[in-house]
């Protein structure tokens, strides 16, 4: 444990030292005066002590002095008057009564322990003064025994303990007043404090509900964080599926399949592609009949690998809501079939058979007609990713490039086909447009030849008929009309001979020699 200290205030303390300087000096100025004492030796400790103890202090308003010094300082006091009693009358010394004084200083100086033990020390020598008197305390001489030095003496306890005394209750009262007016400050500083306390507790209590609120939100902003990396691995997932789906769709893209319109091939491989991707129970092809109006399965494979071509329709007026979702050029996105409207009327006679309770189908067109459908079907329910539906989508765009590809490649043999065909109608044609042409230049001569005939050898006959008719109608004579009709009928008779000749030499093509015998003299 430290060291024990006491604080006193500078002014009380000074003018402790000054009066006992003050008293010690008036004893020995009383001393001289009544020459009656010779122990300057005793108390001149004490004045050396006060006067040196006023020299040496500093002033300020509070210093501290350790305990055990004040222990000593009283003791001194104590056996200072302990010496003046006992050489100036024991019992009767005029200076018993100054025993109180290093009692009484201890109780101002030197707290509860010092004031305990000097009053102890003061109780005991009175004892022992009492005990070592004896008897004549009361009965030597019977008469009071009072001097100049017990006055002096009883003067200075009183100035001793009185002074000191107003200096302790003044500055008890000092303290009261500033005690009091700190009290009223703290009371104004309470009542402050008590406002400042209700608007700190506002403040606390608006603190409270903004941590409240904040924590709150430090909840919120956790699972918004939590979700934010649930997204964000969704997304990662997504993005990597979508890389995976997008270099499958290229590569499919490529296939020779895709591009020669090789559709049983293009099936089993998007079907192996599906299965794998999607992890999904079966995967079926559909061809859809405009003109009949129904869908016909074409190519069917299940998680086991096995393979069907069995022939499965589905009539449209059977199941219009199905039909009408697939022209509509939408995705069938059904994650229970028992709870969607597209495919409650399939349920008796094709998803229940076949436990399908999950699908999605993609329709896939032809020259903006609806063309059939890809059915990717599970035995239990699923929820179908978006990445999921735009892989199925362009795998059903792909089977519409192939369609087209076989369309092409139809077209492009039946085009062959049709050149060949044209190129030998163009070589017939060529040949018939030879002889054609040979026919015609023949015929064209005849029909020269034929003209020449009809201007020369017909008309000559004709011209003559014409003649004779016109002398035939001038003649009078009977014998000249007689040979003139005659030779009419001869004429008309040459005509007809000419005429038919002519129609059978056009026919057989021998006008030529026919006219070589007319271009001959006829008559004479």
């Amino acid at each position: 444990m430290g060291e024990k200290t006491t604080y006193f205030e500078y002014g009380f303390v000074v003018k402790l030292m000054i009066l006992t300087i003050i008293i010690i000096s008036g004893y020995i100025v009383l001393s001289f005066t009544f020459s009656t004492s010779p122990h300057l030796l005793i108390i001149s400790p004490l004045f050396i002590i006060n006067v040196a103890g006023l020299i040496l202090i500093r002033k300020k308003d509070l210093f501290k002095i350790k305990t055990r010094y004040i222990g000593v300082y009283l003791g001194i006091v104590f056996l200072t008057v302990i010496y003046l009693i006992y050489y100036t009358g024991n019992v009767y010394s005029p200076h018993l009564a100054w025993l109180i004084i290093p009692a009484f200083f201890s109780f101002l100086l030197g707290g509860k322990r010092i004031s305990i033990i000097f009053l102890v020390l003061t109780i005991v020598f009175i004892g022992v003064l009492l005990i070592s008197s004896g008897e004549k305390l009361f009965y030597e001489n019977q008469k009071p025994f009072i001097t100049q030095w017990h006055v002096i003496s009883v003067f200075t306890l009183l100035i001793s303990i009185v002074l000191p005394m107003h200096w302790f209750f003044n500055k008890l009262i000092n303290q009261k007043n500033k005690i009091f007016s700190q009290f009223t400050l703290l009371q104004e500083k309470s009542i402050q404090i008590e406002f400042q306390n209700k608007v700190i507790d506002d403040q606390l209590r608006k603190i409270n509900i903004q941590n409240v609120n904040l924590h709150d939100k430090h909840i919120d902003l956790e699972a918004a964080k939590e979700m934010l990396n649930y997204q964000i691995a969704k997304i990662e997932n997504t993005k990597s599926r979508l890389e995976r789906f997008t270099g499958t769709l290229l590569i499919l893209s490529k296939n020779e399949a895709v591009h020669n319109g090789n559709l049983n091939e293009l099936w089993q491989l998007i079907s192996r592609v599906i299965k794998r991707n999607l992890n999904i129970n079966r995967v079926s092809f559909w061809e859809y009949n405009e003109r009949k109006k129904k869908l016909s399965s074409l190519y069917l494979s299940d998680q086991d690998h096995n393979e069907s071509y069995e022939k499965i329709e589905l009539n449209e007026n059977d199941f219009p809501e199905y039909f009408k979702a697939l022209k509509d050029e939408k995705l069938i996105v059904v994650e229970d079939v028992y709870e969607s409207e597209v495919t409650r009327s399939l349920l008796v006679s094709y998803m229940i058979p076949n436990e399908i309770k999950s699908m999605l189908d993609s329709p896939f067109f032809i020259d903006n007609a609806l063309g059939g459908v890809i059915c990717c079907e599970n035995a239990k329910t699923r929820i179908w990713q978006p990445e999921e539906r735009f892989f199925v989508n362009a795998l059903s765009d792909l089977i519409s490039v192939a369609y087209k590809a076989k369309q092409r490649d139809i077209y492009q043999k039946e085009l062959l086909k049709k050149k060949r065909e044209i190129e030998e109608l163009n070589e017939e044609l060529e040949e018939k447009v030879r002889q054609r042409t040979v026919e015609l230049e023949e015929l064209n001569h005849q029909l020269m030849d034929y003209a020449f005939l009809n201007s020369h050898v017909i008309r000559g006959p004709v011209c003559r008929v014409v003649g004779l008719n016109n002398v035939l109608n001038m003649s009078d004579d009977e014998a000249e009309k007689k040979y003139l009709i005659s030779q009419i009928i001869q004429t008309v008779k040459e005509i007809d001979e000419v005429t038919h000749k002519a129609s059978t030499i056009l026919t057989n093509g021998t006008v030529s020699e026919f006219l070589e015998n007319k271009r001959k003299p006829q008559f004479k």
